[in-house]
């Protein structure tokens, strides 16, 4: 039974170990007084430092802009023995810009006690950079939509009060607007940027 134990034991510890060098994540331990006890390539990397260099040492020493963010959240995974999950940073680390972090946190036990605190880090920057860049393509669209549909009210308006026929109204409503259509297809050919004047006029006056 023991060289069982020892034999399950080896492999355990092969398949973290295995785990901390391949996975596409930042992975770490820290004790009760946040030094390091295990961490990944992934992890050491936010500072630029040798994995050796961080091990015995606390969060604090080697990436304080994140210890602070991370304080909290160990403290209440050591107190309440349970996961947190999902925490956002937002940090500038040394000589980089802004980046954004995804951070789990989960108790780590021995002998029924919490001796450690499991972290994996997520590097959410670029997912956090084409959000913004959605919602903010999303907001142009909006307004770009907004704009046309007043466009139009703005030419059923104008023509209703000219035409007096039905017949006459349609045919003129379907020109301008078709105008209008041709106008937007050449904006958009062109990026909505660097479309000429000239093209602009064509477009609109085709119809008529």
């Amino acid at each position: 039974d023991l060289a069982r134990n020892e034999s399950i034991a080896r492999q355990q510890t092969h398949e973290i170990e295995t785990l901390y060098k391949t996975a596409p994540v930042g992975m770490a331990m820290v004790d009760r007084n946040r030094r390091f006890l295990k961490i990944n390539q992934h992890f050491a990397g936010l500072n630029g430092q040798p994995i050796e260099t961080h091990i015995g040492r606390t969060l604090q020493e080697m990436i304080p802009s994140l210890a602070e963010k991370m304080e909290r959240p160990i403290t209440e995974v050591f107190e309440r023995v349970d996961a947190v999950v999902n925490l956002e940073a937002s940090v500038r680390l040394q000589g980089e810009g802004i980046r954004d972090f995804l951070i789990d946190f989960y108790p780590y036990e021995e002998d029924t006690m919490i001796t450690a605190v499991g972290i994996i880090l997520k590097d959410v920057t670029e997912l956090r950079r084409l959000e913004k860049e959605l919602r903010r393509l999303m907001d142009e669209l909006q307004h770009r939509v907004k704009n046309t549909l007043a466009t139009v009210a703005s030419i059923v308006n104008q023509t209703v009060g000219t035409q007096s026929d039905r017949a006459g109204l349609i045919d003129t409503l379907k020109m301008r607007i078709g105008a209008l259509a041709a106008t937007h297809n050449l904006l958009t050919q062109r990026n909505w940027k660097d479309a000429s004047l000239q093209a602009i006029l064509d477009a609109e006056l085709t119809p008529f």
